[in-house]
């Protein structure tokens, strides 16, 4: 008897359906990451139905090994020869230098076969289905797809399967697969963001590494100090949905993810062996296939695990501000050293060959390396590190030490290639793809010359003035707005419906649909916009693809204006025409651009574009909402830089206390096409308080709103 008719979850027991499931009840695939060779093989090995992996560039993984063209060719043939799936990650947003390159790159995987391309950028999803039709696509979870809207947004887009975001509960999983018909994924086990999967800002904010092209810092899991106390406030734990894989399945899901083309061969073949047990397990053996399958976690190597948000929607329990935010199981504390060796007071057992991290937190220090040796005493053993870093002196007395990755495979089972079992040779594209490729990237081009300007718009760009309250409409004074911009919400609705301002018509008001729109909300928003229109509104700003679903939709007859908003993150021509393919009349260019190229997309497509020129813009955009979490109190790096947090409603925002301002760039920027300028004044956090009056020229408006130009004067990495 199946496991998986078992009702695991106490929500859902006793209680009557509404309407039956419209799939059944079958075994789901195990996806497992693949970040070289070793890992591959070992996913192979324990069990994997598919293994997911990158090439070198387009993945948000930027800084793993990944694979060549060639190598994921080899990869592909292998994990064929032996009935598995492969799925390429291509999850990075795009700039428009590296169209040429993401071209040749979908020629291949085309010609290769792969099994599907999971993809994050709207020009990826463009030219793959304008030029690459046969390519089957899956939809990152950086897409930002958290509701049954999105779902159905992405199937009508010929997704044919969604990677649901993180940060949903089983009980609005289960309100998703009743209504969608594509595949669902879900990450089932690894390393957790703090902010909403493709979300965070932090990163590129202060260094230009951007999250949502692979190469973020991890800000969220530095120690910062919140009301006079240090701690990791941001650093999730890891998921470990083990227990849950029942409930899944009931539910329908088609693929069980787990995190980690960074992580060992050792750790992707503990958590794969993990699953493969539970997912195999039949009901009256399932209690000590459980048992035994987290005995193996405890292995894996990673940090504290917890349900994530599958069984709440604020799991407060997954946050441990305490604990070090470093992967790895605890050994011990270092008691002094020398010559050399360092003595190990604590629980753990090291062995030669175990990879090893040692972390000094209130000195902000931290390595990782490969154990040599090691003596083993009665109270306390010593040992020897293959490297210590020099700026690490003599500073590691007190230092915690984690062993990261085990000398001794688990259970002794191979993780890399069996003997006998060949990868081929290298695969070489054929010349026929190299030319489809080459014929592509010329039209994609649209005869782009180099260099090509936009002539100088004469005059002054169009303002566009964000609020998040109608009451603040006051400050319009004598500043010449294009429209205002106005957050939807039920209150504001009163208030513009009591009176509606004389300077305002309805074509000069733009309602704004929240980005974060859980299952729960859904249905009142979709009232909402209903109300509006049929009121003779039709602008509408969107931020996600739930939105156009609200759009698309029959509203007898009535058309909307789409603006869009920089959370759609479009960062090349491509997706500007794609965004216009799905309906939005006026894009936002991403707010994370450097100038050159958002002039180098914008020319390409001769288009002009929204841009936000002032606001303070969400670092982090949590679902979490801690206790220990205070607006009223700045959180302090260890460099001193000071960030301030806010609720807003179902999610906490973290903002840097300094606003982002491109007022002093008009020139560079209506050069560069930006001709739509959005002063944002709808996020104010800490004792930010709007103005009385905006001042009725740009002049003054610049040298009185000065901030961060975030990357605009350097270069997005």
């Amino acid at each position: 008897m199946s496991v998986f008719k078992r009702k695991t979850i106490k929500h859902r027991r006793n209680k009557k359906r509404k309407r039956p499931f419209k799939r059944l009840p079958v075994k789901p695939e195990l996806l497992a990451p693949a970040g070289n060779h070793d890992s591959f093989y070992a996913a192979m090995e324990n069990g994997a139905d598919a293994v997911y992996c990158s090439p070198a560039i387009l993945n948000a993984r930027a800084y793993g090994k990944n694979f060549s063209i060639g190598e994921i060719g080899q990869l592909t043939e292998t994990a064929h020869s032996r009935g598995r799936k492969i799925f390429i990650a291509l999850n990075s947003l795009m700039k428009e230098a590296e169209i040429p390159q993401a071209v040749r790159l979908l020629a291949a995987m085309e010609e290769m076969g792969v099994d599907a391309l999971i993809i994050q950028d709207l020009g990826v999803w463009r030219i793959c289905r304008k030029y690459f039709p046969g390519l089957r696509l899956h939809a990152s979870t950086l897409m930002t797809i958290h509701n049954s809207a999105g779902v159905q947004a992405a199937e009508r887009m010929g997704f044919s399967r969604v990677v649901l975001a993180r940060e949903l509960t089983l009980k609005e999983i289960a309100s998703i697969t009743r209504t969608c018909q594509a595949e669902l994924e879900v990450f089932i086990h690894g390393a957790m963001c703090f902010t909403m999967s493709g979300m965070c800002l932090f990163s590129s904010y202060f260094g230009g590494r951007s999250s949502t092209r692979g190469r973020c810092v991890q800000p969220c899991r530095r120690r910062y100090t919140w009301k006079g106390r240090p701690g990791t406030f941001f650093s999730m734990d890891d998921l470990c949905g083990l227990e849950t894989v029942p409930e899944l399945a009931r539910l329908g899901i088609t693929s069980l993810k787990i995190e980690g083309r960074l992580k060992p061969a050792d750790y992707v073949a503990a958590v794969t062996r993990a699953y493969r047990m539970i997912i195999d397990a039949d009901l009256n053996s399932y209690q000590h296939v459980l048992e035994k399958a987290q005995q193996i976690l405890q292995k894996a190597m990673g940090r504290p695990a917890s349900t994530g948000y599958f069984l709440s929607e604020n799991p407060r329990s997954a946050i441990s501000p305490t604990r070090t935010a470093n992967t790895g199981q605890y050994m011990g504390r270092i008691s002094g050293g020398q010559n050399g060796w360092l003595h190990l007071a604590g629980p753990g057992s090291i062995d030669p060959g175990d990879m090893l991290r040692v972390v000094k937190a209130e000195k902000d220090l931290q390595f990782s390396s490969r154990c040599l040796e090691v003596k083993r005493r009665r109270k306390q053993s010593s040992f020897k590190l293959e490297r210590i870093p020099l700026e690490a002196g003599r500073r590691l007395s007190g230092a915690l030490v984690f062993k990261t990755s085990s000398a001794e495979k688990v259970d002794n089972k191979s993780q890399r290639r069996p003997a006998g079992d060949s990868m081929g040779q290298k695969w070489k594209m054929p010349a026929r793809a190299q030319k489809k490729a080459d014929e592509i990237t010329r039209k994609v081009s649209g005869g782009r010359k180099a260099g090509r300007r936009h002539k100088k718009k004469t005059g002054r760009p169009e303002i566009y003035l964000k609020l998040s309250s109608a009451d603040d409409l006051r400050i319009l004074g004598k500043l010449d707005v294009k429209a205002v911009i106005l957050e939807l919400s039920p209150k504001n609705i009163r208030s513009i419906a009591r009176r509606l301002p004389k300077s305002l018509s309805r074509e000069k008001i733009i309602w704004s649909l929240s980005q974060v729109l859980f299952q729960k909300g859904l249905g009142e928003t979709a009232k909402q916009v209903d109300m509006l229109m049929r009121q003779g509104f039709r602008n509408f700003q969107v931020s996600n693809l739930s939105h156009l679903t609200l759009f698309w939709q029959n509203r007898q007859g009535r058309r909307a204006s789409l603006y869009g908003s920089y959370e759609m993150n479009i960062l090349n021509s491509q997706a500007i025409k794609a965004a216009k393919s799905l309906g939005v009349s006026i894009c936002h260019f991403s707010i994370e651009t450097d100038i050159s190229n958002m002039h180098e997309a914008l020319s390409a497509c001769g288009e002009r574009a929204l841009f936000s020129v002032f606001g303070f813009i969400p670092l982090f955009t949590s679902r979490l909402r801690h206790r220990i979490y205070d607006s009223k109190v700045p959180v302090t790096s260890t460099r001193g830089e000071k960030y301030l947090w806010k609720g807003c409603g179902d999610t906490g925002r973290l903002f840097a206390k300094a606003p982002f301002s491109a007022l002093d760039l008009q020139e560079e920027l209506l050069e560069a096409g930006a001709e739509k300028w959005i002063l944002d004044f709808s996020r104010l956090p800490g004792n930010s308080r709007i103005p009385p009056r905006l001042p009725p020229n740009l002049k003054t408006l610049s040298s009185k709103f000065r901030g961060r130009s975030f990357n605009l004067k350097g270069k997005l990495q």
